[in-house]
């Protein structure tokens, strides 16, 4: 990882802000551990997220084509 300068967000202030390409809480849930490796997100305390939003960028551009969102199933 680069030692490139970062300002770290509250999850929340993130996800208001608009420039989410994505719904950050689903990404976590099902990315966690490999958004953390990047340095995408930090937890701060026990329930925050911080994001780093150049981090998450990279990370989004390295491999978000090797996941896709569940499909909801038609009954």
């Amino acid at each position: 990882m680069e030692n490139i300068p970062t300002q770290l967000i509250p999850l929340a202030q993130f996800e208001r802000s608009g420039r989410s390409p994505v719904n950050m809480r689903w990404l976590i849930f099902h990315q966690k551990e490999a958004l953390q490796e990047k340095g995408a997100i930090i937890r701060f305390g026990s329930s925050r997220w911080l994001v780093d939003e150049i981090r998450l960028i990279e990370w989004l551009r390295e491999n978000g084509s090797s996941f896709s969102t569940p499909r909801s199933k038609i009954n």
